[in-house]
């Protein structure tokens, strides 16, 4: 989680606005202010998540709006990831 840890502090410190496509949901919910789901080409809108939650973040604060985008995908009985300690 260094490189993130790093992204975050960096983007915080200059005010920027960042655009970053992933495909890890764990990465995506650390350090977004807003998720976007994609379709397939063309792509459009799927779904759109915020996250209120404040900086520094820690993985276990970030559960439910994990748990939020795997029941997009069907997937809400996975729980890698989060649950662990940042």
């Amino acid at each position: 989680m260094q490189m993130q840890d790093l992204l975050a502090d960096r983007v915080q410190s200059a005010g920027a606005t960042v655009v970053m496509v992933t495909h890890d949901i764990d990465e995506a919910v650390y350090l977004a202010d807003r998720v976007v789901i994609l379709g397939q080409r063309p792509a459009t809108i799927l779904a759109s998540y915020q996250s209120a939650l404040p900086r520094p973040r820690n993985h276990a604060s970030l559960a439910q709006l994990r748990a939020q985008i795997l029941e997009h995908f069907g997937l809400a009985h996975h729980t890698r990831g989060l649950e662990r300690a940042a």
